[in-house]
């Protein structure tokens, strides 16, 4: 009980209101998911971006922390496709977060396949593999994707599909407890 009085007390002091509010209200609503997707037909993808030093990558694993995944490091941004497809089809409700979105970074094959899964893992889409034996597997791109980096994903067609939050180290520096 002291541990959620904590958390429900200090979660939102975190960083600005206008930041940590729509992350934690995207991170509560993963759990209903399949509801919401149902309803609505489609599930937003979270995009934290801004500067370095404004706590995207902390607050990522934070949040992964607090819904119970141990995971130390977030996913990259450039895994290969296959990796891509397994991962937002591994999941309905626990987040699948990316780190290190920097297009001018990426090779180009690597940003317009990682835009393109996201593109489709906002609708819930099936991606088909062939096999060498001639069957299909499919993957269902359902996971809740949370994308992290120094750039917004501004691609028109994710513009409309994305939470966005931008943490400032500005924040940060003016707000020391935050920190901790």
């Amino acid at each position: 009980r002291k541990l959620v009085q904590s958390i429900y007390c200090h979660l939102p002091k975190l960083h600005d209101p206008g930041v940590i509010l729509p992350i934690i209200g995207w991170f509560f609503s993963t759990v209903f998911k399949r509801r919401i997707r149902k309803t609505m037909g489609h599930f937003p993808i979270l995009d934290i971006w801004g500067t370095k030093g404004g706590g995207k990558s902390s607050l990522l694993r934070l949040m992964w922390q607090l819904f119970g995944i141990a995971a130390q490091e977030l996913f990259s941004c450039t895994e290969t496709e296959f990796v891509l497809l397994s991962l937002m089809a591994s999941t309905t409700s626990i987040p699948i977060c990316f780190d290190e979105f920097k297009p001018t970074d990426m090779k180009p094959e690597a940003r317009k396949r990682f835009t393109r899964i996201l593109r489709r893992v906002y609708d819930g889409e099936v991606e088909g593999r062939g096999r060498p034996d001639l069957t299909i597997v499919d993957f269902p791109l359902l996971a809740p994707v949370a994308v992290a980096g120094e750039v917004p994903l501004t691609e028109s067609a994710l513009y409309e599909r994305i939470i966005p939050a931008s943490p400032s180290p500005v924040y940060l520096k003016e707000h020391p407890e935050a920190r901790n």
